[in-house]
């Protein structure tokens, strides 16, 4: 299930925090759609009860509701894990789009947007 957060818009601090809940068959990706100002992002996973931290799974290319691949990077749990998104960026350029899976079914993504 997609979530498409371009239409959040950037703060005075340049950071806006969300939570999204991840797709409900366990390691099936979310795509989400980032806003055109964020150049980093912090994901941390919770189970769906949104208290205890869950491992997970990053990817930058993929498709909504499809099993991760083999290419990804771990989402430790009680880690989590920064990635820079499309450095060298500009906001002429289209919306990136990174794949989020969890390791159990419909968990929470908190997810932190940062603008350089």
């Amino acid at each position: 299930m997609a979530s498409d957060q371009s239409a959040v818009a950037k703060t005075a601090t340049g950071e806006v925090t969300v939570r999204i809940t991840l797709d409900s068959t366990i390691d099936d990706l979310t795509a989400i759609t980032l806003p055109t100002w964020c150049r980093e992002i912090d994901m941390y996973i919770f189970e769906a009860g949104g208290t205890v931290d869950e491992d997970g799974k990053f990817a930058t290319a993929g498709a909504d509701s499809a099993a991760v691949g083999t290419v990804f990077f771990p989402v430790p749990a009680g880690q989590g894990l920064t990635r820079t998104v499309a450095p060298g960026r500009s906001r002429a350029m289209d919306k990136a789009i990174v794949y989020v899976a969890a390791d159990s079914a419909s968990a929470l993504l908190q997810l932190v947007m940062r603008a350089f």
